[in-house]
């Protein structure tokens, strides 16, 4: 069995229908043979300062966007605070400060414009969803709506599906156990709610956290490197979710159709300080839980996990971010349309991260963190 097939049986409780994008055990890359676009990103802005001024300062960044006349826009968590740049990345104004009244915010983060171009944020502080209208010189608020769980997810943008609603993800309690599973909510603006829809779960053999039943105590226990479950929300109520030990994504569209897009793809081989890293890391794990390392319910994994994340883009298409060697210095997504057609390959500077951010075919937002701990909101602009 292939990994790509592999990968295809952990998906077959879906039960749908695959679009095979490549295999034959690529080791890394974007290609099927086809002939396919490339994106290259560079750095065109950095917004953020070490020390300075505190509307510079980022402590940590919860969310991006860009309006229609390229203001950005940013959620900063640690201050609670939703801040506007100009273009060249000038201070504008704050949209919203720290509080709980009307408006005002307490760990703000996953900012989203809607149809009629408000900014929507998830406040989890507060446990509601807020909207703004951005103005030439500032800011109004204009309405709340009751947010549907309580997770402080920081993964999952708001998106709007077809009809106008407000779409989120979160862990809520499922089955006579109680036990949490991921959920997603449509959210009309009069407070209608359609949901929690409960979105169905890897196998528990294909991801990395293992149970380890005690006698006073459950333990939960990771495989290092191993393999983990992503999601990712976009534009019209799509969804897509993975495990990042195989490439195999499950795609919802927004007409409710569900694919799988899936090549056979290995990651990156660990480097020596990797693996003494994970060596350290099993025997601490086996002397944790009272056990011997060859006792324990994994080993050490013999590649990294080839998928590193999900995310889509303004247009609605699907961004699959590979794992890359350390030594590496650019990250790699491959990007399908929505017929799940391999139709560009991205690159761009290694620690740019914009999982987090707002991606167009011309320019993304993103966060880099230099060897301080220090964030900073980074524009990028795509050539081909």
């Amino acid at each position: 069995m292939t990994r790509r097939d592999a990968a295809i049986s952990l998906l077959a409780w879906a039960l749908i229908p695959v679009i095979g994008t490549g295999c034959g055990g690529e080791a890394q890359g974007g290609g099927s043979g086809a002939q396919v676009d490339t994106l290259r990103g560079v750095v065109a802005l950095e917004i953020g300062e070490l020390e300075g001024d505190d509307e510079y300062l980022f402590g940590q960044v919860g969310g991006l966007a860009m309006d229609s006349v390229g203001r950005i826009l940013v959620a900063e968590r640690q201050s609670s605070e939703i801040r506007a740049f100009g273009p060249d990345g000038r201070f504008l104004f704050r949209v919203t400060g720290k509080g709980g009244g009307p408006g005002e915010v307490n760990g703000p983060c996953c900012l989203a414009f809607d149809a009629a171009g408000r900014l929507w944020v998830r406040d989890g502080g507060n446990g509601r969803y807020e909207a703004y209208r951005i103005g030439a010189d500032g800011a109004s608020y204009e309405r709340t709506l009751r947010m549907q769980h309580g997770d402080p997810n920081l993964w999952a943008r708001l998106t709007f599906d077809t009809a106008g609603r407000l779409v989120d993800v979160g862990h809520v309690p499922s089955g006579p156990s109680g036990r949490s599973q991921l959920a997603r909510f449509h959210i009309a603006l009069d407070g209608t709610v359609e949901g929690p829809q409960l979105i169905a779960e890897p196998s528990p053999d294909s991801v990395d956290m293992k149970v380890v039943q005690r006698k006073t105590a459950t333990l939960y226990i990771y495989q290092p490197f191993g393999s983990h479950g992503i999601t990712a929300q976009g534009p019209g109520g799509s969804l897509a979710t993975a495990v990042t030990g195989y490439y195999a994504i499950r795609w919802i569209l927004p007409d409710g159709s569900t694919k799988v897009v899936a090549r056979d793809v290995v990651g990156p081989a660990l480097s020596d300080a990797e693996v003494k890293w994970a060596q350290d890391n099993l025997e601490g794990t086996a002397k944790w839980i009272g056990t011997s390392v060859a006792r324990l319910p994994f080993g050490m994994p013999d590649h990294k996990a080839p998928l590193q994340a999900l995310w889509f883009d303004q247009t609605g298409r699907l961004w699959v971010q590979l794992t890359r060697a350390a030594a590496d210095s650019e990250s790699l997504a491959d990007v399908y349309d929505t017929t799940g057609t391999l139709v560009t390959v991205a690159q761009w500077p290694k620690g740019v991260d914009l999982r987090f951010g707002f991606v167009t075919d011309t320019v993304a937002l993103g966060v880099t963190r230099d060897s301080l701990g220090v964030q900073r909101v980074a524009v990028l602009r795509w050539t081909r």
